[in-house]
């Protein structure tokens, strides 16, 4: 049996507000990336109640399955030094987000926005701390009696933030829920091995898988499976309204588009935590609106500070900018099955067309590294140097291809943000302007948030800038790109049965060498089939008052940022 008693540091750590008045510190959590891949024909067997049977005994301890890819990555973070004034308890946390969040249903497609607040609400099994180890949540240690079995422990205690007591028919019942594929969950893909789940008592479950899965273990410790109340699951709740969870925090109330408002759960299982009375999240959408909240006092902590704003934060000494390197990439998205996308010698004109490095400078300010090959980053041990140059700056190669698919002058129509917002907006009117200079007829189609948003989730759009983080610490991550099923595959609908085999063949195998043998053969099939055109790594970052404090950015798996 081994035990997960590491420190509860995506929780457990303190966030000071000090200066003036009262100082407000909390306990949190925050977000992480992913997304789902190829649906089975039939859902996996989920089982509230074992079979007559006693649960296995706990077997020897085994070797814990952490992200072993995550010593090696940048996890450096610059920032400004805050207060060293001790904490106080007390006071309510101003959050500015960038968008709203299209969803707050603990088990559908995640956002940034949305699993802000659901990672303050509800709990996991497990969860990733700040060094991007695996941490315990609900579940206090686990057995892996043999490769296929893994066996959770859950602690004695813990309440749901109506009174009730979370049992492992909530697990249960929140995994079923997960493992569906009709629900589209963003962790799907990572766990689809799962062949059933079963409370073996009420504070133990057992999860069976198809097959060895070397990713398990961080795999389950992704943002995005939280555990929600089995009654609320069979009865169908309205999950955008009803929010309880187990979590540091209870909601109290949602206005979409003006604010979600949270309060301290004075029964949270972490004893003193946590420290702030509530949290207020307001989304504005606005960049240049964003910083000036921030700049004025009236935000804490803003998120997605823009490219061109870090570098003003040594003006404003009241301010600390945390922001991290390589955590993630921007990528355009283009719909394999639609004219003149489905032709693949257009997809790679399009990749050709595009100088990353110039695109860098004139809509990031500078804040990125260029991609000319695949997603996977130097830093990763699965890194390919054979593909890094693939797709160099060659726009006669561009009009060559163009000529040959005989697409010279088709229409390719972007959706996109607001063409002067910069996370997406401007990448997409620098990307259009290259693919004009080739002979295509790149058309802009700005629309708002929301519908940006419903864009890339049901996959009505042509082309879409997009981005991603790393949503595991280990070169599976890739499966979110090119995987059957995963979110963005569903919304491309590209799909490559021999991508999906070598993938599953990745997670089965624990050699690492044998691993990324198969990781190369996916990352150059699929740069040859170009679904989805990696523009540039990014560079991503949070703004916050200085004496915010004990608040770490990590643009990174299952603790995109951590409170």
């Amino acid at each position: 049996m081994l035990s997960l008693s590491g420190r509860l540091s995506r929780r457990g750590a303190l966030l000071r507000l000090a200066g003036g008045t009262a100082g407000l510190l909390a306990a949190c959590s925050s977000p992480a990336p992913g997304a789902p891949t190829s649906a089975p024909t039939t859902a996996p067997t989920v089982v509230s109640q074992p079979a007559a049977t006693t649960p296995p005994a706990a077997p020897a301890p085994t070797t814990q399955l952490g992200p072993t890819a995550a010593a090696a990555a940048p996890t450096a973070v610059t920032g400004v030094a805050a207060s060293t004034r001790p904490p106080k308890k007390g006071g309510t946390l101003k959050i500015a987000l960038n968008q709203e969040a299209n969803t707050v249903d603990p088990h559908r497609s995640k956002d940034i926005a949305g699993t802000h607040i659901k990672g303050m609400l509800y709990s996991q099994l497990l969860k990733y701390g700040r060094d991007l180890q695996v941490q315990p949540d609900v579940a206090e240690r686990y057995d892996n009696p043999d490769p296929t079995t893994w066996i959770f422990h859950l602690r004695q205690g813990v309440k749901f933030h109506d009174g009730v007591d979370l049992t492992a028919d909530d697990v249960v019942a929140s995994y079923q829920r997960i493992l569906d594929p009709s629900i589209g969950s963003p962790v799907y893909v990572f766990i689809k091995g799962i062949s059933s789940v079963t409370a073996l008592d009420p504070s133990t479950v057992q999860f069976k898988l198809s097959a060895p899965q070397a990713t398990f273990l961080p795999a389950i410790a992704l943002a995005g499976q939280y555990i929600a109340q089995k009654a609320k699951i069979q009865a169908n709740v309205d999950f955008e309204t009803d929010m309880v969870g187990t979590g540091p925090f209870k909601f109290v109330s949602r206005t979409p588009g003006v604010e979600t408002k949270v309060e301290r759960n004075p029964d949270y299982f972490v004893q003193g935590l946590p420290y702030l009375d509530g949290i207020t999240y307001t989304p504005i959408f606005d960049d240049s609106a964003r910083m000036n909240a921030l700049k004025s006092g009236d935000a804490d902590l803003a998120t997605y500070v823009t490219w061109a704003a870090m570098s003003e934060f040594d003006q404003y000494p009241q301010l600390a900018l945390q922001s991290q390197k390589a955590g993630g990439y921007v990528q355009l998205d283009l719909k394999v099955d639609q004219p003149p996308l489905d032709n693949v010698k257009v997809r790679q004109a399009i990749s050709y067309a595009i100088d990353r490095d110039a695109l860098i400078k004139t809509a990031t300010s500078g804040r990125g590294e260029p991609c000319y090959g695949g997603p996977i980053p130097s830093w990763m041990w699965a890194y390919d140097a054979d593909i890094e140059n693939m797709y160099r700056y060659n726009p006669d190669k561009a009009r060559q291809l163009l000529q040959e698919a005989g697409a010279q002058g088709a229409t390719i129509e972007f959706t996109t943000w607001p063409t002067d917002t910069e996370l997406f907006g401007r990448p997409s009117v620098v990307v259009a302007n290259y693919l004009k200079q080739v002979g295509l007829n790149a058309v802009l189609k700005p629309v708002s948030n929301a519908e940006w948003a419903q864009a890339r989730a049901q996959g009505t759009y042509q082309a879409l800038v997009n981005g991603n983080l790393y949503a595991i610490p280990d070169p599976d991550f890739v499966g979110t790109l090119w995987e059957k099923g995963s979110t963005i595959t569903a919304a491309t609908h590209f799909s490559d049965p021999q991508i999906d085999s070598w993938l599953q063949q990745a997670r089965t195998v624990g050699d690492q060498a044998q691993r990324k043998a198969l990781y190369d053969q996916v990352q150059a099939r699929a740069m040859d089939e170009i679904p989805t055109v990696i523009l540039f790594y990014r560079e991503q970052g949070d703004g916050t008052q200085k004496d915010v404090q004990g608040y770490q950015f990590l643009a990174s798996p299952g603790a995109f940022n951590t409170l």
